[in-house]
């Protein structure tokens, strides 16, 4: 499957998922690569395959609660079975596809995802910005995303990478499982409490390049265009995108221009 089909079929289940928000009052922002793309070419990123949104944790917690499957597009999330990305917590896919990605087959991982082509889902969560706040913002989501990789071999890794992933193997999934619980109640009730806080993303994400006010992300603007339809994004998106890439309308060098779908498949589900 061609870039360019991949890229419109991704664009159908944002549009899905936009409605779905708007119909069921969900706060949600384009975020990552669609945003640079919204921004920088209105459109996709020309070697972009994903599309990525980001919701408030109470926001999220409702999509997950109130997301009803239908006969084009299935969720996907953290704790179903075979599901072994929790850098994404969650995906909306589309029924009938496979993809495989660069890497995975080489590191032990199955050659094709349990899920097809993809919106990725991250929660926000406001933080205290506090000692224990930032360490749940950068340590929390490294823990369980090695937790997770531990079952594989990951032969494309450095040795000392993976032998410290290995030993992983070794702590029960329950014991990593509760300290992400944990951590995300602390943030929560925590963050409540307090005048000094910072977004960034949710607590069981390994992605740690986001600190930014509460106020330059929500309430999101729609006003952002990918391909003539017009998405919900940050206040600022000069803030959001600043933290996370800074001089984001450079394009990255050549090396770096490449799509993480390898193959598509179809199948019978």
């Amino acid at each position: 499957m061609k870039l360019l089909e991949i890229q419109n079929n991704m664009l159908e289940i944002a549009i899905m998922f936009d409605k779905f928000c708007t119909e069921h009052n969900l706060e949600y922002s384009i975020c990552g690569g669609s945003l640079i793309g919204a921004v920088r070419h209105k459109g996709f990123v020309p070697w972009d395959d994903d599309f990525d949104v980001v919701m408030p944790r109470d926001d999220y917690d409702r999509f997950l609660k109130c997301w009803k499957e239908d006969n084009r597009f299935a969720l996907i999330k953290v704790g179903d079975h075979n599901y072994y990305k929790p850098a994404t917590p969650a995906k909306v896919y589309m029924k009938g596809t496979r993809v495989a990605e660069i890497n995975e087959l080489a590191n032990g991982m199955p050659e094709f995802c349990p899920y097809g082509i993809f919106l990725d889902i991250f929660p926000v969560d406001e933080y205290p910005d506090n000692f224990l706040g930032n360490f749940c913002n950068k340590y929390i989501g490294k823990l369980v995303l090695a937790k997770s990789m531990s079952q594989f071999h990951l032969k494309n890794k450095g040795v000392v990478f993976r032998n410290l992933v290995k030993l992983l193997r070794l702590v029960p999934e329950k014991l990593v499982n509760s300290i992400r619980d944990a951590a995300i109640n602390y943030v929560k009730q925590k963050a409540s409490t307090t005048s000094k806080t910072f977004i960034g993303y949710g607590v069981e994400t390994p992605f740690t390049n986001l600190k930014i006010d509460k106020s330059a992300m929500w309430p999101a603007k729609q006003e952002f265009v990918i391909n003539d339809y017009i998405f919900k994004g940050p206040q600022s998106a000069e803030t959001y995108l600043t933290c996370r890439y800074g001089n984001y309308m450079s394009l990255p060098p050549e090396s770096m221009r490449f799509q993480h779908i390898v193959k598509v498949k179809h199948i019978d589900e």
